[in-house]
């Protein structure tokens, strides 16, 4: 990792700004302008703020699968700055809602769904800009640190404006953040295609092809598993998140732009740290081994009544997930072919934010039976023992893989030359 920075091409340096000021503005508005405003200005209950990001996350399930065939069909260069120019204008509209809840809830949708259009083409960009696992290491630790560096400073910047001015002016830093992305794309060149398929599919089939392939290996499989469980245990019940700060911890608006920036901060120090593990560390059970110990950090993140705890707890899950989700990401792009990496991809986030729904339409009930944090106690405790069940999946994974792992010696960030992860022709990723 330390060598991640030198030498950088044009490309490469256009790729980690670009990510960074994409997530900069996003990251500055999203949690306080999202949740935070519709706790703390619109004093929404917990069934309207369950009814908002389930609009939302719904939006990014259409965003997702929209994305992953737009990336394989056009190249994920085009899709990102055409997100990125929709997010400006959707972000200047912010200045007409007011306290309108409907074009409020009309207004976070949309946004998702652009989030996680542009998500799905950042994660998918390697391969389309370098081969050989090195390289596309290389890469992939650029758009991880411009993204998870901007969770540090948009959320504290975010913090910061709604201290000192009206909420809803964070997203016309968004405007700002995003254009400045956008400019900075367009020197992101992609230098390889993949090969264009003999017969052209049924778009019906090109839509459900990523679920295919994810459905019809056993490690694809696993890692959908993971996936959603990283996102379980605290980010799935963000119907109560905001409410948690403002009634339980009793913090103003600016702590949830705060606290997020320290689950960002944990976030970089969980992709350093991932960065010294040996190569022969890298594998499934070691995923379910940190699905644990990011509920173990969840559990500390709302556990408590005070504020400094929770920042603490903040930076414990940030550090899991920041070692676990690079991981999981290298892994599940080991397995997929190159033409149809974006449709993977897309499928995965698809799965993974559909299954946050369920959590979320049951938070606002759950929470009036047993109260905010009792339901967030649970559903991090939940994680923790659904871990263990992990762990024989993933012996059975690594089992099945172990001869190709020990040729290819999988390392997501590190500078070794590994040999690449694919027997093909075309560009390897990830």
């Amino acid at each position: 990792m330390k060598n991640i920075f030198k030498n950088l091409n044009s490309t490469e340096k256009a790729l980690f700004s670009s990510s960074f000021f994409h997530g900069l503005g996003v990251e500055t508005a999203y949690f306080v302008g999202i949740t935070g405003y519709a706790a703390y200005n619109l004093h929404a209950t917990p069934s309207l703020i369950a009814t908002i990001m389930v609009c939302v996350n719904i939006a990014q399930i259409l965003g997702s699968s929209v994305s992953g065939m737009c990336i394989d069909k056009w190249g994920p260069q085009k899709i990102v700055g055409a997100a990125a120019l929709v997010t400006v204008g959707v972000s200047l509209c912010s200045l007409l809602i007011g306290t309108n809840v409907k074009a409020f809830i009309a207004f976070a949708a949309v946004l998702g769904f652009l989030l996680s259009t542009s998500k799905t083409s950042y994660n998918a960009y390697a391969p389309y800009v370098e081969e050989g696992t090195s390289g596309l290491k290389r890469i992939n630790a650029l758009v991880m640190f411009g993204s998870y560096s901007s969770a540090i400073f948009g959320p504290t910047l975010g913090g910061f404006i709604v201290k000192y001015y009206p909420t809803m002016t964070v997203f016309l830093f968004t405007a700002v953040a995003v254009f400045i992305s956008f400019v900075v794309v367009l020197f992101a060149k992609e230098q390889y295609t993949p090969p264009k398929e003999e017969e052209p599919k049924h778009p019906l089939r090109e839509a459900t092809e990523g679920v295919r392939l994810v459905f019809a290996q056993p490690s694809l499989r696993y890692y959908l598993v993971v996936g959603i469980m990283l996102w379980f245990s605290f980010g799935a019940f963000d119907a109560l998140e905001s409410l948690y700060y403002k009634d339980i911890v009793h913090a103003s608006i600016q702590w949830m732009g705060w606290i997020n920036g320290a689950i960002g901060v944990g976030m970089v120090v969980g992709v350093v740290a991932l960065s010294k593990f040996p190569s022969r560390y890298i594998n499934s059970v070691l995923l379910a081994i940190f699905v644990g110990f990011e509920g173990i950090g969840s559990i500390v993140y709302v556990a408590t009544h005070s504020v400094y705890v929770v920042m603490l707890g903040g930076f414990l899950l940030g550090l899991a997930f920041g070692v676990a989700e690079p991981m999981m990401r290298t892994l599940i792009q080991a397995d997929s072919p190159l033409a149809s990496v974006g449709r993977v991809l897309g499928a995965i986030q698809t799965f993974r934010v559909g299954f946050t729904i369920i959590p979320l339409m049951l938070a606002p009930s759950l929470a009036k039976i047993f109260g905010i944090q009792q339901v967030l106690i649970g559903a991090s405790v939940l994680t923790v023992i659904l871990s263990f069940t992990l762990v024989p999946l993933a012996r059975s994974v690594d089992k099945s893989l172990a001869d190709k792992r020990l040729i290819y010696a999988i390392d997501p960030l590190g500078e070794g030359e590994d040999v690449s992860p694919h027997d093909r022709v075309s560009p390897s990723h990830d």
